[in-house]
C-alpha cells in the first residue's frame, strides 16, 4: 500500500506519507538498515506471532513499514491507538503524550526513545526491544511484554497495575518505588535491575537471573525466589519476611549475616 488512508495527528497536524510530522519538528532520516545484532528482539529474526490486525489497523497504513528506521523524529501527542508495528526501528524518537493504547509491536526496536506521559495501556509487545528508553508518568496499565528487552530503560511514576511480563531481558532496568505486586518475572533476566522500595509482595521470580539486583527497602512478603540466581545481591538490605527461598538461597542469606553454615 502506497497511500496513507488514516493518519495520526499532533494536535491537528497530520503525519505525512513518509511518517514525518508536517511541518517536521526535528531532523528525520530514513534507512533500510535495521541492525546488526541477532538477539531475541532483533527485527531481522523471523518469528510466528499471535499479534492480530489487518487493513487500516496495521502500522504500514501510517507509513510505518517493516525495516524502516525513524531517527530523531517527534510523535509527541500523536494518536496511534490500535496500530500494529512490525520490524520498525526508532532511534531517539519522542512519543511524549502519545496515545499508544492497544498498540501492538512485533520485533520492533526503540533506542533512547522518550515515552513521557504516553498512554500504553493494554498495549502488547512481542520480542521487541526498548533500550535505554524513558517512561516517565507513562500509563502501562494491563500492558503485556513477551520476550522483550528493556535493558537500561527507566520507569518513573508509571501506572503498572496489571502489567504482564513473559520472559525477556530487563537487565539494568530502573523501576524504583513501583507497585509490582503479583507480577510474574519467572525466567526473566533481571541482572543489575533496580527495584529499590518497590512493592513486590507475591511476585514470582522463579528461574530468573537476579544477579546484583537491588531489592533494598522493597516489600517481599510472599515473593517466590526459588530457583533464581541471586549472586551479588545485598541480602542484608532485603526484608525477606514471608518470602519463599530455596535451600541454596537460605544458606547464602545466613552466611551474609555471619552464620557458619555446613551443608
Amino acid at each position: 500500500m502506497t497511500e496513507v488512508e488514516r493518519r495520526p495527528t499532533k494536535r491537528g497536524r497530520p503525519i505525512s506519507d513518509t511518517g514525518t510530522l508536517t511541518p517536521a519538528t526535528r531532523s528525520f532520516r530514513d534507512s533500510s538498515h535495521v541492525g546488526d545484532s541477532a538477539d531475541p528482539a532483533d527485527p531481522a529474526d523471523p518469528v510466528s506471532t499471535p499479534l492480530s490486525g489487518t487493513g487500516r489497523d496495521r502500522g504500514f497504513d501510517f507509513g510505518f513499514t517493516p525495516d524502516r528506521v525513524y531517527e530523531d523524529q517527534s510523535f509527541r501527542d500523536s494518536d496511534l491507538q490500535g496500530i500494529i508495528l512490525e520490524g520498525v526501528r526508532f532511534l531517539r524518537c519522542h512519543f511524549g503524550g502519545a496515545n499508544l493504547t492497544e498498540v501492538q509491536t512485533l520485533t520492533c526496536r526503540f533506542e533512547s526513545c522518550d515515552f513521557t506521559g504516553a498512554e500504553l495501556n493494554a498495549s502488547r509487545h512481542h520480542r521487541s526491544a526498548f533500550l535505554n528508553c524513558r517512561f516517565h508518568m507513562s500509563n502501562l496499565f494491563m500492558s503485556t511484554w513477551t520476550d522483550c528487552k528493556l535493558t537500561g530503560s527507566q520507569w518513573q511514576e508509571c501506572k503498572v497495575v496489571g502489567l504482564k511480563i513473559a520472559g525477556g531481558d530487563l537487565s539494568y532496568l530502573t523501576a524504583r518505588h513501583h507497585d509490582l505486586r503479583k507480577v510474574d518475572f519467572s525466567e526473566t533476566r533481571l541482572g543489575d535491575a533496580d527495584f529499590y522500595g518497590c512493592r513486590l509482595d507475591n511476585a514470582t521470580f522463579r528461574g530468573s537471573d537476579l544477579t546484583r539486583v537491588i531489592l533494598d527497602k522493597a516489600t517481599l512478603t510472599g515473593a517466590d525466589f526459588r530457583g533464581a540466581r541471586m549472586d551479588g545481591v545485598n541480602w542484608l538490605g532485603m526484608d525477606l519476611h514471608g518470602a519463599r527461598l530455596d535451600l541454596a538461597q537460605v544458606v547464602a542469606w545466613a552466611r551474609a549475616a555471619g552464620a557458619e553454615v555446613e551443608v
